[in-house]
């Protein structure tokens, strides 16, 4: 699982600095692929001694995305633009590694009650003009818990298809898939 992320500085496209616009790539975009990278010859030793079956056959890559790859906030340029990216690594890669029977899959995982979101709701408005619907998620308890993001994450690496699990990328909040994996939380 591919958690890598920085959202900070939060600025507009205007005034970010080179250096800044640099960190959010390297994080939030070169930090999964190389580590992709890196993982190769383990990733395909697994995949080759598992046999390819409907649900767990071969070695699974989950990326984290976000909303904000779909959605422009203005001040998030950077974040929003590296998820972005993200998301067209994860589409290639998807591609290119089903041959070794490397499964690659995204999800964006919602607004999830972390210290990001700490971070996203001390931001200054002029900045960050949508930060009051950020305060309203966690003033009326709509933040997604760390603990049902991660019963899903588990769900989907371990009981989704192969072919589920690489269509298209995953969002915790579809209903669509819900039934099958919310009832853990219990």
């Amino acid at each position: 699982v591919h958690n890598a992320g920085v959202l900070g500085p939060v600025v507009s496209l205007e005034h970010v600095g080179v250096e800044e616009w640099r960190d959010h790539m390297a994080v939030n975009m070169e930090g999964p692929l190389f580590l992709t990278q890196a993982l190769l010859p383990k990733l395909k030793a697994a995949a080759s001694t598992t046999t390819t079956t409907t649900t767990t056959g071969g070695a699974r890559v989950l990326h984290i995305s976000s909303g904000a790859s779909q959605k422009p906030y203005r001040g998030w340029g950077p974040y929003c633009t590296s998820k972005a990216a993200l998301n067209m690594i994860y589409r290639v890669l998807r591609e290119e590694l089903q041959p070794y029977n490397i499964h690659v899959g995204s999800v964006r995982p919602g607004v999830v009650d972390t210290p990001m979101q700490d971070q996203v709701r001390t931001c200054d408005s002029k900045s960050f003009p949508d930060l009051p619907r950020f305060q309203t998620l966690k003033e009326d308890g709509k933040l997604e818990s760390p603990e049902k993001v991660a019963t899903f994450l588990d769900w989907l690496l371990s009981e989704t298809s192969v072919e589920e699990f690489c269509k298209e990328e995953w969002d915790i909040r579809d209903a669509d898939h819900q039934h099958r994996w919310l009832d853990r939380l219990l």
